[in-house]
């Protein structure tokens, strides 16, 4: 299939921003905070702002990309299907198997309730199962739902809540939207590269004053509790935090987007063969990377593990130093002492 340079750039950089996530996860509320660790302030807003419209991002870029197929074949719904379960959901279930393996051993496996959590997508690959109902509703869009007030709508059901609907297809009521989006902004990309650098930045001040406003009020992970004791005021709050970052996070995705296809050019040569080997293998590097980052925090010590092995490279050092310095003496007192023979 023919690569999109514009895609390969943002989705290097989005895999960036994953990672990074992830490691300062334990900080940021993402994961337990392991035993050894402490709250970190830094960590926390670094881990926040990684976070942010990240897997949005995500989604989008896969629409644009879909958009794109649509354009050069005619894809049959069946064939969509059959693409989509062997591309998604049958990685979903091997890499939780697999994690099953890794953390718990065998026997978890034999527990109803995790294969049940495993067919839904275990851990981070709950982002595939999701992912493969944004692309099948899209598919339904693009040829039984086109209308002027089609984005309305979706933002509406991005904004509801879908508690209790198996196999992350609640979630991709939410990122549906940016999904759709994605297709969007395939068709107008044109129109992206003439968006101007004040018009980003004003865009980019909108987005940060309502992140900051959002983290530090209400929380990016749910409402404080002493905001509201009434459960009619406590649900308004919800829904006003929930559309607030609904809105802070779609901005930076245009961001992202609008940046990223205005710097398309500049990236050239020896770069653009990283980012593209890069976003060739964003699939592996996504599943591989919390299973490494997992092992580091909770079975290997994480930052004691690091700093030990940074420590034993600097004792090697230092040993290596001092028998440096012990031949060179050694070898000053042979010249020494043949001097004094002639």
């Amino acid at each position: 299939m023919e690569r999109l340079k514009e895609i390969d750039i943002i989705r290097t950089f989005v895999i960036i921003l994953l990672v990074l996530y992830h490691a300062l996860a334990p900080y940021c509320g993402g994961w337990d905070m392991p035993s050894y660790a402490q709250p970190n302030e830094g960590f926390y807003w670094g881990g926040k702002l990684a976070y942010s419209g990240m897997l949005e991002t995500f989604v989008l870029i896969s629409g644009y990309v879909f958009a794109f197929s649509l354009q050069k074949k005619v894809i049959s719904f069946r064939l969509l299907l059959a693409g989509k379960l062997k591309r998604l959901f049958v990685p979903c279930m091997c890499w939780g198997i697999i994690m099953t393996l890794i953390f718990f051993g065998p026997s978890k496996l034999l527990n109803l309730e995790h294969f049940w959590k495993i067919i839904g997508g275990y851990g981070h690959l709950w982002f595939l199962p999701m992912l493969f109902w944004c692309f099948l509703m899209e598919y339904g869009i693009q040829h039984c739902l086109k209308g002027r007030n089609l984005m309305l709508v979706l933002m509406i059901i991005a904004i509801l809540p879908w508690p209790g609907i198996p196999f992350r297809f609640n979630q991709s009521l939410y990122y549906l939207l940016f999904f759709h989006l994605g297709g969007i902004f395939f068709r107008n990309r044109e129109w992206l590269r003439t968006v101007n650098w004040s018009t980003i930045c004003i865009l980019s001040a909108v987005y940060m004053g309502l992140f900051i406003a959002v983290t530090l009020v209400l929380g990016m992970d749910g409402m404080r509790p002493e905001l509201a004791s009434d459960l009619k005021v406590k649900v308004l709050i919800l829904f006003v935090h929930h559309t607030l970052k609904m809105v802070s996070y779609g901005l930076v995705t245009i961001i992202y987007v609008a940046v990223f296809i205005k710097l398309e050019n500049r990236c050239n040569g020896k770069l653009y063969t990283v980012c593209r080997s890069i976003a060739m293998n964003s699939m592996g590097i996504y599943v591989m990377q919390e299973i490494v980052l997992r092992l580091i925090y909770y079975r290997m010590g994480g930052g004691i593990f690091v700093y030990q092995r940074v420590n034993s490279v600097g004792r090697l050092r230092g040993h290596f130093h001092r028998l440096l310095c012990i031949k060179c003496d050694y070898s000053r007192m042979q010249i020494h002492q043949i001097s004094v023979l002639v």
